[in-house]
């Protein structure tokens, strides 16, 4: 399956496009764009049905508060509280879209209260090298979304 097509890659754009309302460009899959000595937040969502998985979304803390922004539409409210929340729902959003774009409405799945936290540049570097994983620009902050099946 080409990366432009896989329902991952497709529900990334979307709901960076239209949920974040952001400028999105895909980027060749690497880390490289990536500051790896700033912090990188990771918001993780874990789902269990017809498999077992978790789809993580990983970012700068300047996209985080970027996404805040857009969100609350005021630049003044995006404290870190508002900044982690509007990542952990980008998280739910992406995960619930993505297990309807592949199952449909008839499949059942637990999705668990996503999660924020910072993460280690080893961290993401080895999160990154997941087959599913696909780099964007959203305007013009670097974002990476993985998904892996947990076995």
């Amino acid at each position: 399956m080409n990366a432009d097509t896989h329902p991952l890659y497709k529900v990334s754009l979307k709901v960076l496009e239209d949920w974040a309302m952001m400028l999105v460009d895909p980027v060749e899959g690497s880390t490289k764009i990536f500051d790896l000595n700033a912090p990188l937040m990771m918001s993780e969502v874990n789902v269990h049905g017809a498999f077992n998985g978790t789809i993580a979304i990983v970012a700068q803390k300047d996209f985080t508060r970027l996404l805040a922004t857009n969100l609350l539409g005021d630049e003044n409210s995006a404290d870190d509280r508002a900044c982690s929340d509007a990542f952990c729902e980008m998280g739910n959003v992406l995960a619930g879209n993505f297990l309807t774009e592949i199952y449909g409405n008839d499949v059942a799945f637990d999705v668990l209260n996503p999660h924020v936290r910072e993460i280690s540049a080893n961290q993401f570097e080895e999160l990154a090298r997941a087959p599913q994983s696909y780099f964007f620009r959203a305007d013009e902050a670097p974002v990476c979304v993985t998904f892996n099946i947990v076995k």
